[in-house]
């Protein structure tokens, strides 16, 4: 009797093992069979190798562009084979039309030159506040991060696109007569006293 109970029972805990098992293999069946139809749907992302229209710059502010920014503001996308794998694929695919849509490199010769100058400072002022490059880009291509280096790089780049304006000397030789006159009238009133 005992033996038959015990028998009995190992059938039941094989059956249940066996049902089980065939459940999570058809439960992992099912995730790969989604995981791979997902990967059917793919957004495109036009790549245009092309240097006609691309900015043009020193060539230490082009490097950290290039490094930085052209995955997203250019023609030039270049992705990763982690980049390309859905769902993944379709945040990137976004993130490259919105920052196409702000911003191309490689179209950069159709933009007036004062829009050239504006979006250079946008983009100095996206990057100081850390809004460039996005935190999600940053944490899989540590290389794109901008260190303190590169931020000046840039920043003294813009900076020499500013118009230069020669100090006016008729200006400074007012602001001088009149600090001159103001000084002595307070001195005769008695208001600054002089150091020893």
């Amino acid at each position: 009797m005992g033996s038959t109970k015990l028998i009995s029972l190992l059938k039941i805990l094989c059956m249940s093992f066996i049902s089980r098992k065939q459940k999570v293999k058809s439960v992992l069946l099912a995730f790969l069979a989604s995981f791979l139809l997902i990967q059917v749907y793919r957004p495109e992302i036009p790549y245009q190798p092309t240097s006609k229209g691309d900015i043009d710059v020193p060539k230490d502010v082009k490097a950290i562009l290039k490094r930085s920014c052209y995955d997203c503001h250019s023609n030039q996308t270049n992705l990763k084979w982690f980049d390309q794998v859905a769902p993944a694929y379709w945040l990137v695919a976004d993130h490259v039309r919105q920052g196409k849509a702000g911003l191309n490199f490689s179209e950069w010769d159709q933009l007036p030159v004062a829009a050239q100058k504006a979006k250079l400072w946008e983009l100095f002022n996206q990057i100081k506040l850390g809004a460039m490059p996005i935190k999600s880009y940053e944490l899989m291509h540590p290389n794109a991060k901008l260190s303190g280096k590169d931020i000046d790089v840039i920043k003294n780049y813009i900076s020499s696109l500013a118009p230069k304006q020669a100090p006016d000397s008729a200006k400074i030789a007012v602001f001088e007569k009149q600090y001159k006159e103001c000084t002595l009238k307070r001195k005769h009133q008695g208001k600054i006293s002089r150091s020893p």
